[in-house]
């Protein structure tokens, strides 16, 4: 191990303290490539075409056969089949290399006659109208890796980036598939007792929805404590475990505990049985039906509590817990609040759940990361998950500094997932289906993306009829023919996308073209250059401004942003009036009278929307109005950035004045965000519509 780490690049300096040695060498042991997971079967796929020839030419004498050219037909796709099967088969095993998923893979074999992989998904259910609750440490995601090389090149980049790493201990956990919530705890009059003082969901990561009221009504009391008590003395010989800085020295101004709520699967089960033996509506998988009920408690749906009735207690399983400081210090994020602090031993974390605040989290430290992994491959297989009360879709890798030497902090966060943990989540789930036909769709920033319509088909529950084709480059290099078969999975358990045409549909004449034209206003596609040489980027994209598709999509997102409760439905009605044109800035000029006066509007849905307009003219930041304006390639983190930078939509405006200005603003955004903002502010459209906001909210402050 050591002749190893001396080649590394040491990306991190860590204070001398005792060493745990590993029990052996991450890299001494070869994972496979897919812990041994390739032959996980499904009942999914679609009967090959070719399967009905074959049984034909048994049938007995008098009974129909297939014609010769029906029989050539079938031929020539078993040949295709089976030569592509093959061709997959030497780039996995002999070339070290997968040139599709796992799943794919057994999708196609299944369709030669084989078996395919099977599970069980989610869906996120429609969100009803919530109070918002901005988390003071984002809920980040995780990265995830389907596959052994995967976690292990993950983890090489980790050692890479911090050579410390590879001596570290690790945690494994059980992915919940559930629903992400955060509990706050607040002190009492004591200091000593906490009693919860709201849960919120997940939501972007940075901005949640409460739902507190479902969470005190339908949580199960021993897993959710209304209240919690630290007693001083418990206080004083956990604070070093937790390592906790001076602030929080006597007490904690707040405990925060996040996890994922769940229903256990044999209640969910009991659940599904009654619902089926009344003739109820039955939900489509656990996690719907959690998600469901967070939201619907809480909604105005006079049929909501109801529906509610029957449902088992919603259980929760730790997995972070933050401690808060009293008073108005810098937080992590660099902005007003308390100041957070994650303890830096993840499992003593989560000990301090279990044994004082009386929570469940289910943490096993390992020794090392080979070890993690290890124990990480258990839980997704089969007879792991089964032995499991909730259901998962995988596992969760977390870094376990026990030695407490700052290691979480030193590898850091990017600005959606911590580098110091990882999931490993199961193959995702594939068929076979057939292409009915490609529709072009075109987003609010031009670019048109391609979605499949397919032949309903099921997986692990649920019925998919539209799939993602990424690109129009990746849909053409797919060689999809419309009314041929195509391979579609759920990646992750989520999201459906078509990763190749079965091999032998159709000839190179049917096969399907990607346009040349935007589909809603027949101007020409174009692909921007990327990169400092120029190289053209995959999405074509139409460059009018005038494009009615782009109007729609930029004037909904615009609302979506700063509107609360202004839906799409509504943002159209304006379009289609004429009340709302191309330029966003109209909304500050619509009354209550103009609005009631359209269909589908009356005063009070009217009173309703121009307040929401009001609401934010008065408190919208100059970021929050960048991003709501869509300009190309500028994210929700930069256009903040910039904006609490400059301060004035018209300071943003004159970026394109000189070339002077642009080192007002370098280093505060990517230089990728700050040429596709010149390039947008090239257009004198653009900079009225600045210059017009900016009178606006000049007005609303």
């Amino acid at each position: 191990m050591s002749s190893r780490v001396s080649h590394c690049r040491p990306a991190c300096t860590l204070p001398l303290r005792s060493v745990r040695i590993p029990l052996g060498s991450m890299y001494g042991i070869r994972l496979r490539a897919s812990f041994g997971l390739m032959h996980w079967r499904s009942s999914c796929v679609s009967r090959p075409r070719f399967a009905a020839s074959a049984s034909a030419s048994s049938a007995s004498p008098g009974s129909s056969s297939p014609s010769e050219k029906e029989q050539a037909l079938a031929s020539s796709e078993r040949s295709a089949l089976e030569s592509e099967l093959q061709r997959q088969r030497d780039a996995y095993y002999n070339l070290d290399k997968s040139r599709v998923s796992d799943a794919t893979y057994d999708a196609l074999e299944k369709l030669a006659g084989g078996h395919g992989a099977s599970g069980t998904v989610g869906a996120v259910p429609t969100a009803g109208t919530h109070a918002k609750v901005r988390h003071a440490v984002p809920m980040l995601s995780l990265h995830s890796e389907n596959t052994a090389d995967g976690l292990h090149d993950w983890h090489r980049r980790l050692v890479k980036r911090c050579a410390d790493v590879e001596r570290a201990r690790w945690c494994v956990e059980p992915k919940v598939d559930g629903v992400a919530i955060s509990l706050r705890y607040e002190p009492v009059a004591d200091g000593t007792s906490f009693t919860l003082a709201c849960a919120s969901s997940r939501g972007d990561g940075r901005l949640g929805e409460d739902v507190s009221e479902a969470v005190r009504s339908l949580a199960h009391r021993e897993e959710v404590p209304r209240d919690v008590h630290i007693p001083p003395d418990v206080w004083r010989t956990w604070r070093e475990r937790l390592d906790v800085p001076d602030e929080f020295a006597s007490s904690v101004g707040a405990l925060e505990v996040r996890g994922e709520a769940f229903f256990a699967r044999d209640e969910f089960a009991a659940l599904v049985s009654a619902r089926k033996a009344a003739g109820a509506t039955v939900p489509a998988n656990a996690r719907n039906a959690v998600s469901g009920a967070l939201r619907r408690l809480d909604t105005a749906d006079e049929n909501a509590d109801s529906a509610l009735d029957d449902l088992p207690p919603i259980r929760f399983l730790a997995y972070d817990l933050l401690l808060h400081s009293k008073g108005k210090e810098k937080g992590k994020e660099g902005k007003g609040g308390s100041k957070a602090h994650q303890p830096a031993c993840h499992s003593y974390a989560m000990n301090f759940t279990k044994d004082v605040l009386q929570m469940s989290a289910h943490c096993e430290p390992c020794a090392s990361f080979v070890d993690a992994a290890t124990r990480a491959r258990e839980y997704i297989e089969d007879s792991g998950r089964d032995s499991l009360a909730y259901e998962t879709d995988g596992a969760v890798l977390k870094l376990d500094d026990v030695e407490q030497s700052g290691l979480r902090d030193l590898v850091g966060t990017s600005r959606t997932e911590p580098r110091y943990a990882v999931a490993l989540k199961r193959p995702a789930l594939a068929a076979v289906t057939t292409l009915e036909a490609v529709e072009c769709r075109v987003g609010r920033n031009g670019q048109v993306t391609p979605l499949a319509r397919l032949s309903p088909v099921t997986l692990g529950g649920v019925t998919v009829t539209n799939a993602t084709l990424h690109n129009l480059e990746v849909a053409a290099g797919l060689g999809l023919v419309v009314g041929g078969r195509v391979v579609v999975e759920r990646a992750g358990d989520v999201i459906p996308r078509v990763t190749m045409a079965v091999p032998g549909e159709g000839d190179e004449t049917s096969k399907w073209q990607p346009p040349n034209e935007c589909p809603a206003c027949g101007s020409p596609l174009v692909r921007l250059p990327t990169g400092p040489k120029g190289i053209p980027e995959k999405i074509a994209r139409c460059m009018s401004s005038q494009c009615p598709e782009q109007v729609k999509h930029r004037t909904v997102h615009f609302a979506k942003q700063l509107f609360d409760g202004v839906g799409p439905g509504k943002v159209e009605k304006l379009l289609t009036s004429g009340v709302v044109t191309h330029d966003v800035a109209d909304f500050f000029e619509v009354t209550v009278d103009s609005v009631a006066a359209l269909d589908g509007f009356q005063t009070k849905s009217a009173t309703k929307l121009v307040s929401a307009i009001e609401s934010a003219r008065a408190s919208a930041s100059v970021g929050d109005v960048l991003y709501a304006l869509s300009v190309p390639n500028m994210g929700a983190i930069s256009a903040r950035a910039l904006g609490d930078e400059l301060g004035t939509l018209r300071a943003v405006s004159s970026l394109g004045d000189s070339v002077d200005r642009h080192a007002d603003v370098e280093g505060i955004i990517g230089p990728s965000s700050l040429k596709s903002l010149l390039t947008w502010l090239d257009d004198a459209s653009n900079r009225r519509l600045l210059e017009r906001l900016h009178d606006v909210f000049s007005r609303g402050s």
